[in-house]
């Protein structure tokens, strides 16, 4: 009796041991080889889930030829979150881009932390402290018309067109996991209302032009 008690005791332990989050480090590094903008020392890489502004870590920028290292520093319950990376100088954040797409990666960190490596570059700017002027970076034109476009942007290459529809299209079509950045109307769901607000924004976008 006193046996299968002490097993007993043991195996909730266990149980409640194992449901308590643990200190979680990832590491993200890489370089950025430019973009819309030059690479500066010392400007800020932050990571943050996609469609949000909330800091979730800040890296920087080591040295000009566009180092950067970014910690992320959580617990396990945190593991598996998508995130991206934005690239912030003088009071504006640009997304960083790899392979020509806005960088989308799953937290996964450990007690010993775990290494991820990316070559990125700079795409387009998504919001600004300083009324939408980029300091002549030739892509944003007067007052933020750029930012109120950029949770239209999904491919993160400063337009918004036929390519960020067919995007939206393929996501709901092929009934994938859900991510916030194709969640353009911020309902939760992503559904043909979201793929006719982005055909709107295109729409726009070329009349503007």
């Amino acid at each position: 009796m006193a046996g299968m008690l002490f097993s007993a005791v043991l195996m909730a332990s266990s149980i409640l041991h194992a449901a308590v989050p643990v200190p979680a480090t990832m590491l993200v590094t890489g370089d950025i080889n430019g973009g819309s903008v030059s690479v500066k020392k010392n400007a800020e890489v932050i990571a943050v889930e996609p469609g949000t502004t909330a800091s979730v870590a800040t890296g920087v920028v080591l040295d000009n030829s566009g180092t950067y290292s970014v910690e992320i520093s959580k617990t396990t319950d945190f593991n598996g979150t998508q995130l991206t990376l934005i690239y912030s100088t003088g009071g504006n954040r640009y997304q960083l881009l790899s392979d020509g797409e806005a960088l989308v990666f799953s937290f996964n960190g450990g007690l010993l932390p775990s290494r991820r490596t990316y070559g990125l570059t700079i795409g387009a700017l998504i919001s600004s402290s300083n009324g939408g002027d980029n300091g002549g970076s030739g892509g944003d034109s007067g007052g933020g018309g750029g930012t109120a476009d950029a949770s239209f942007d999904l491919n993160g290459d400063g337009k918004v067109d036929t390519k960020d529809t067919a995007l939206i299209k393929q996501h709901v079509v092929s009934n994938a996991a859900y991510l916030a950045k194709y969640d353009v109307n911020s309902d939760k769901l992503i559904n043909t209302r979201d793929i006719i607000d982005v055909i709107k924004a295109a729409r726009a976008a070329s009349l503007d032009r």
